[in-house]
């Protein structure tokens, strides 16, 4: 493996080789769409019913992943990390008992790389054009549930 490189578009240009290239050719991603500017990097790749940007602003790497029929509204991958966990579970309800069993962790590149790589089909169905609000709801709600889990951790250290 390569050494990891200083600059901002470097550094996100390794990110993507190492981590989301053979993914995104895999399922019919192409660039989009690239930014550089300042202290931040961004790709933009899109299929036939997703976007993902990967996006390096100032040297942290944000993946993010939205349906074509959303108006780009993206969403968190730990979030929908937690939502495909609930659906293979076969759980449907999102309460506060459902919720709190699940854990709301920090993916790290190598987790979403393998997240996409191994539900990318529950992704795309997740993400349809007949689904795309409904999953948006769930992973409103979950987000919602990860704010107050964090908020609670927070309030209780000061």
């Amino acid at each position: 493996m390569k050494e990891e490189p200083k600059g901002i578009k470097e550094y996100l240009d390794y990110c993507l080789e190492t981590y989301y290239e053979k993914i995104l050719e895999k399922h019919g991603f192409k660039l989009e769409n690239q930014l550089m500017s300042g202290m931040a990097a961004l790709y933009s790749f899109k299929n036939d019913r997703l976007r993902i940007d990967l996006v390096n602003d100032r040297g942290l790497i944000e993946t993010r992943i939205a349906s074509i029929y959303s108006n780009e509204s993206y969403c968190d991958l730990d979030l929908l990390n937690v939502l495909i966990i609930l659906k293979k579970e076969g759980k449907v309800s999102l309460d506060k008992q459902t919720l709190s069993t699940i854990p709301i962790k920090r993916l790290s590149l190598r987790d979403i790389a393998e997240l996409l790589n191994l539900n990318m089909e529950l992704i795309r169905e997740l993400f349809s054009k007949e689904n795309f609000l409904q999953t948006n709801k769930f992973l409103n709600v979950i987000g919602e549930r990860r704010a107050e889990i964090l908020f609670r951790k927070w309030i209780k250290k000061k």
